[in-house]
């Protein structure tokens, strides 16, 4: 079967610069999608693993001129002859395709990208790496979770050994490769986001008349490190205080050992109103004049960038994820975390001045187009692979389907010097073009 895939992907025909290797067919589009649309016709050659391409995404790589062909079969779980076959059919195609830049998604694209391209001495390898599989992120118990992760680890170091560049979306998961050894002090590291969240695709809306109040809106899981009862004690606080507004909580449900009952919030039903859990978030968004983001947690949520582009001040706990969020006082306030008086006094800050708050909507929405825009990240994914700027005015070009072979990966970097340690990378890497 794998030389009968093989011999057909040979038939495709001329094939680009680009390589691929994409281990499972959906995520091709959240990841990559708008680096595809801009290619030019003849850039582009797509590896594919996992299957064949169904429904919605089929649909859309045929409308944007990519044939997936599968030159391999991975087989199902750890099969060592399988994917050398697979690998060193990967490396004949780049070969005969004459690639010179390889993209691997996810991990194991990393692992095929790294050793296929190494292998193929194709001159620039780099993965986009979106999440890490749980036999390399979660504590191993028994024995065979200890052998499945050591694998995990093993191949995984394999790959990223091999590569010049990776681009992880989240900044965590270079944390943890670092801290577990695994990332090459050569390797070229870019720290993206973390958010996938298309701000291109989010209209921004409105300012809702104020004549009644100003609406300060708050969402999230219900546990104790979103900070949603200091959320709601602020709220009690300035109302105590005779302020005039309105206060909402979007919250979904809590787990894990500090989940917070709803009935205990206090003020809830009075004070505070509950937003119906059926509400699109946007729709919640829009109706409010201010987003309120009272973690603790270092993490941001997709719910703060989604408050951005809908164009909302945001008062923000001062915790270092969130500082890409806020430009105090050009597009909202930061306040202490855990503390109740702090967040009072943040959003007392935007009831005295109202004034502000249409110049601070407009810079948050800049601020989430600069920052969060996907096409950010096709330009930096462009600048590490090597590749050219799409030509000016371009927005959706033509990919061609050169090649598809294989058995059956919140924000781009612009620099390209290479760092030894994710720590260093943050320091000195400018991780958006500002």
């Amino acid at each position: 079967m794998a030389a009968e895939a093989e011999r057909r992907g040979a038939d495709v025909g001329p094939v680009g610069s680009l390589a691929l290797v994409a281990p499972d067919p959906e995520a091709v589009r959240p990841l990559v999608g708008p680096l595809l649309e801009e290619l030019s016709r003849d850039a582009l050659v797509t590896v594919g693993f996992g299957g064949e391409p169904q429904g919605e995404t089929a649909q859309w790589l045929a409308s944007i001129g990519i044939d997936w062909h599968e030159v391999a079969l991975r087989g199902d779980g750890f099969e060592p002859a399988a994917q050398v076959r697979a690998m060193a059919a990967l490396s004949r195609r780049f070969k005969s395709a004459g690639i010179t830049s390889v993209l691997g998604l996810g991990p194991t694209g990393a692992l095929f990208a790294g050793l296929a391209g190494r292998l193929a001495r194709t001159p620039r390898i780099v993965a986009l790496i979106d999440s890490l599989p749980g036999d390399i992120a979660l504590e191993a118990t028994g024995f065979r979770e200890r052998v499945r992760r050591a694998t995990a680890r093993r191949l995984l170091s394999a790959g990223l050994t091999r590569l010049d560049a990776a681009f992880f979306v989240r900044g965590p998961d270079a944390d943890m490769l670092e801290e577990q050894g695994l990332l090459p002090e050569r390797l070229e590291m870019h720290i993206g986001r973390g958010v996938d969240v298309d701000v291109d695709a989010i209209a921004a809306r409105p300012l809702p008349q104020i004549s009644g109040g100003m609406t300060f809106l708050a969402a999230g899981p219900l546990v104790a490190s979103q900070g949603l009862r200091e959320f709601c004690l602020a709220a009690l606080a300035l109302s105590d205080h005779g302020v005039r507004a309105n206060w909402q909580l979007l919250a979904s449900e809590g787990r894990g050992p500090d989940a917070i009952d709803p009935s205990l919030l206090p003020g809830l039903g009075e004070v505070v109103s509950l937003v119906p859990t059926a509400t699109p978030t946007l729709e919640a968004l829009a109706g409010a004049h201010v987003f309120v983001l009272p973690a603790r947690l270092d993490q941001v949520p997709e719910v703060a960038v989604e408050a951005l582009a809908v164009g909302r001040p945001i008062v923000a706990t001062d915790v270092p994820a969130h500082r890409v969020l806020v430009d105090e006082p050009v597009n909202g306030v930061f306040v202490a975390p855990n503390d109740v008086a702090a967040l009072a006094d943040g959003m007392a800050y935007c009831l005295r001045r109202p004034d502000l708050v249409a110049s601070m909507s407009r810079a948050s929405r800049t601020k989430a187009e600069r920052l969060f825009a996907k096409r950010n990240v096709s330009l930096a994914l462009r600048r590490i692979l090597e590749l050219p700027d799409a030509p000016t005015g371009t927005t959706a070009g033509r990919a061609s389907a050169g090649m598809a072979t294989g058995p059956a990966a919140k924000e781009g970097s612009g620099s390209s010097a290479a760092q030894s340690g994710v720590a260093a990378v943050r320091a000195k890497l400018t991780t958006t073009p500002r």
